[in-house]
């Protein structure tokens, strides 16, 4: 798929079919995360995926908003070492599996992680050290219903020149 078209027609996915991906799928997908933009070239993330439904379950019990990690052929949680720029690193992480996903034809949300009253409780199902943080959590799977794309503002209104306008 074309980047700049990816990058306009990507949108967070919700329902998912019950199929699974193919692991080097998912490995390169991941891939396409380790590779991106990281202050001081830190690197602080680390790449857990999930694909056992019962730790799925345990972790939607404690996520509100992660119902479709459920029905999720792999769910990604993207935990940083604890450091300066972890939240920004982990987010581009983040925001790189989710194009991934989209180029390879898959459906996926963010699901937040970061400073949520269950991210310790998640960062312990997945038994990640304690200097670690989770940043989000990105189920990814074949869309069942595609949903329909919120309006998105126009682009005179969010950008200006030399000042804020």
């Amino acid at each position: 798929m074309d980047a700049i078209k990816m990058l306009k027609t990507r949108q967070s996915e919700r329902s998912f079919l019950p199929y699974s991906i193919d692991l080097s799928v998912v490995e390169d997908i991941i891939d396409c995360a380790r590779l991106s933009a990281s202050a001081r070239n830190v690197q602080p993330w680390h790449f857990i995926v999930v694909d056992d439904k019962a730790l799925k379950e345990q972790i939607v019990q404690l996520v509100p908003n992660g119902k479709c990690i459920l029905d999720s052929a792999v769910t990604i949680a993207v935990v940083c070492k604890t450091s300066d720029f972890m939240v920004e690193d982990g987010s581009a992480a983040t925001q790189n599996i989710l194009n991934a996903a989209t180029a390879y034809g898959y459906g996926s949300c963010w699901v937040a992680g970061y400073n949520r009253p269950y991210s310790k409780q998640v960062l312990d199902l997945l038994k990640a050290p304690k200097d670690y943080t989770l940043i989000s959590l990105v189920p990814i799977g074949i869309v069942d219903c595609h949903q329909q794309r919120p309006q998105k503002k126009d682009l005179a209104s969010v950008m200006s020149y030399n000042k804020f306008e």
